[in-house]
């Protein structure tokens, strides 16, 4: 696919279609390109968001492959930095955070899971999740392993500086708020 979500496509055949003859097709409609506009969030939400990490005593980010397609590998980590959050990362989104940085904790995947990743999902009070689409498989998996924690969708439209820039001035009118 080179639209939407771009990358490659699967396409099953079933093998008798192969020794069918062929059939004239009839003449395809013309394809009509449709705009996909993001949801952007209002300030509010992410000062309301930024706000409820801060206070998170247990912050969790959630990083998919969102992430690596719009280049914000970096900000992901300054991000979990900045909220002593650890990270963890869906199996297709390895590369989110490095792996040796001090706040990863591991990657999620349908099959096996480490159980120490479980156990930081299901310890956490609030979750970002960031570069991901909603109803996806690895999100039923983060609403399924976080169990009643907050958990704050953000695409991956979101400009890191405007969520650090709210977390930033949250900490400043809420005096004796300190980072983890």
């Amino acid at each position: 696919a080179q639209t939407g979500r771009p990358g490659p496509v699967f396409v099953e055949v079933p093998l008798d279609v192969f020794k069918l003859p062929p059939a004239p097709l009839p003449p395809l409609p013309e394809p009509s390109p449709r705009e996909i506009r993001p949801v952007r969030p209002s300030r509010q939400a992410i000062r309301d968001i930024a706000g409820e990490l801060l206070r998170a005593r247990r912050p969790v980010i959630f990083a998919g492959k969102g992430v690596l397609r719009n280049g914000a590998a970096a900000e992901v980590s300054s991000l979990a930095e900045a909220l002593g959050a650890p990270v963890v990362v869906a199996r297709d989104a390895l590369g989110a955070i490095p792996a040796r940085h001090p706040w990863y904790a591991g990657y999620l995947c349908f099959w096996s899971t480490d159980p120490w990743v479980k156990t930081v999902l299901r310890s956490a009070d609030a979750v970002l999740v960031a570069g991901l689409r909603a109803e996806s498989a690895f999100w039923k998996q983060v609403v399924a392993q976080t169990g009643t924690a907050s958990r704050f969708f953000l695409g991956t439209d979101v400009k890191r500086r405007r969520l650090e820039g709210a977390i930033h001035q949250h900490r400043r009118t809420k005096s004796g708020m300190q980072f983890r």
